[in-house]
């Protein structure tokens, strides 16, 4: 098993650099080319651990190996997974959409993943086909659909509409584009030193005054730090 400063080190072997006790690291899971974590790539205080079971031309993982049987230990800052959309996918005309039955053996190695790696802030992402199995999204950006514990991110007119080309290959639709990934390390590190994401909604006093006003109770500005 390998702790996450060890796969930092085995990323040096492809390219990628080594993670010192100051960095953070990010965890891509079923990488691919890797785009999504790309902006923390270039992100001097981050490290970048990728990892898949495909090592082509297009796809270089610091790490090899199967998500299932992930070969890391300890605890990472982010995690980010895109796990296999086949069983989700409207392009997968092969079964229709009321006879599926995924086996979700993938989002649920990524929610191992999470729960033994406890990063700070995580995305599982996967297409719209998955809400039936996964429920509503955290935010659905474009044609991406976010499941996690992550910060609101700023959604641009380019993503908003963005299309996957259907005549792509599978790599090539899979792929994240530079710009979500950009706007989700800009939320991560926006909001890394907030205590709990309930801190920044708007709507949290409002929720609180109606919660003590329903019991009957004054609400004092104490309470706001509940």
């Amino acid at each position: 098993m390998l702790n996450p400063d060890d796969a930092a080190l085995v990323a040096t072997q492809v390219g990628r650099p080594a993670a010192p006790p100051s960095r953070r690291i990010a965890l891509d899971l079923y990488s691919g080319t890797g785009n999504a974590t790309a902006a923390f790539r270039t992100a001097a205080n981050w490290c970048v651990v990728t990892v898949d079971n495909v090592c082509d031309a297009s796809r270089r993982p610091a790490v090899l190996a199967d998500a299932r049987r992930l070969p890391i230990e300890g605890r990472i800052d982010f995690l980010w997974a895109s796990p296999p959309c086949t069983e989700f996918s409207d392009a997968n005309a092969r079964v229709p959409s009321v006879d599926r039955r995924p086996s979700l053996e993938h989002i649920f190695a990524t929610l191992d993943a999470v729960r033994r790696l406890r990063p700070r802030f995580w995305i599982l992402e996967n297409v719209r086909g998955a809400i039936p199995f996964l429920g509503i999204p955290v935010q659905k950006i474009g044609p991406w659909c976010l499941w996690g514990y992550f910060p609101p991110i700023t959604v641009t007119a380019e993503l908003a509409a963005h299309r996957k080309k259907p005549f792509r290959s599978a790599v090539a639709r899979a792929t994240v584009p530079n710009a979500l990934s950009r706007a989700v390390y800009q939320a991560v590190e926006t909001y890394w030193d907030f205590p709990r994401l309930l801190d920044m909604r708007s709507m949290r006093r409002h929720r609180h005054v109606a919660r003590a006003t329903a019991a009957g109770l004054p609400f004092t500005a104490a309470d706001d730090g509940r």
